[in-house]
């Protein structure tokens, strides 16, 4: 696993920083990286990236010349994913980062492969695959157990009369899941994939705090074009399910209560509460491309079917600039 800086120009490599190592029995390399400039000086800070063994790493590129440049924390990962077993999960998409409201940058990133032929075949020992959001506040985090976790409350098909979209043209199957706060001991959260086989391999967003994440559940028949995806939305910094819902459900062009779910809690009370994932009809989808509608804006994701699924959610209402005029 290594990561190169690469001189435009010329081609040249400045900087060769070797993360770890493979072997032929446990092979590893880097996945895409994400540059990050921290103090908002237009020059990068450090690079994320995570690797086929699970290690999430930080390069450290803040010093003035390169030869300064190498793994923050004494070359040791900033985070190690496991399974709750113990073994580790392969990081093969690009992270996403974004800054953490108290201190530092939170850095959100899945688990999971898809690129070789035995990944579209599900086996009876298909390792649980999680996503995670790591604080990076200045130290390296232990493991899961210093993380909350973010759990799946309810699946609710899309036959169900409890699900909004039952009645519209395009119904779908939706997930809620947990709302749950870290504590201040607490250093970020993760949501292990409910459904055998689910993984996360495509680049996720982050927009106005919230992070969305596509998933893959592969199925080699030739009925079911290669597989299914989840669209999943979440707090990036908390993991929660959101306070509003974040999908038009019943179809109506609007986003209010109308499109949230109903649910039983634990003391057996009924209540309604936004979902966090809707199951594409499309099959594999990845990372949608994202426009925006004034206070709606719409997600489109071409899936394996060969079609396009268009998803309508609220806007980025994030405060700062929004626009400007140059004047000369």
């Amino acid at each position: 696993a290594v990561l190169f800086i690469v001189d435009l120009e010329n081609g040249s490599t400045i900087k060769e920083i070797k993360a770890a190592d493979g072997t032929a029995a446990t092979p590893n390399g880097l996945s895409s990286p994400i540059p990050v400039d921290i103090d908002n000086d237009r020059i990068t800070d450090a690079i994320y990236a995570g690797d086929m063994q699970g290690n999430l790493w930080k390069f450290d590129v803040s010093g003035n010349g390169a030869g300064s440049w190498g793994v923050a924390y004494g070359g040791t990962p900033l985070f190690v994913a496991t399974d709750p077993s113990g073994s580790r999960q392969p990081i093969t998409a690009r992270p996403e980062v974004t800054k953490h409201p108290v201190s530092g940058v939170v850095v959100v990133f899945g688990t999971g492969k898809y690129f070789e032929e035995e990944d579209r075949r599900l086996q009876d020992t298909e390792q649980t695959q999680t996503f995670y959001g790591i604080y990076d506040q200045g130290g390296a985090v232990s493991g899961r157990a210093a993380l909350l976790e973010q759990d799946l409350i309810a699946e609710i098909a899309s036959t169900d009369t409890r699900n909004p979209s039952k009645d519209t043209d395009n119904p779908v199957d939706l997930r809620v899941t947990t709302e749950s706060s870290p504590t201040t001991a607490q250093k970020g959260w993760y949501f292990d994939l409910p459904t055998t086989g689910e993984r996360q391999v495509a680049r996720p967003i982050v927009r106005d705090r919230r992070v969305i994440y596509t998933t893959v559940i592969p199925n080699d028949s030739a009925c079911f074009a290669g597989g299914t995806s989840w669209l999943m939305e979440m707090d990036a910094v908390t993991g929660s399910r959101l306070p509003f819902s974040p999908f038009d459900l019943n179809d109506d062009q609007q986003i209010n209560g109308d499109d949230y779910v109903e649910i039983t809690t634990d003391d057996g009370q009924l209540v309604r509460v936004p979902a966090s994932g809707k199951k594409s009809d499309e099959g594999v989808i990845k990372t949608p491309g994202i426009v925006g509608a004034g206070d709606l804006e719409y997600k489109y994701t071409s899936g394996t079917t060969g079609a396009i699924e268009v998803t309508l959610e609220p806007g980025n209402t994030g405060s700062g600039r929004q626009s400007w005029r140059q004047i000369q």
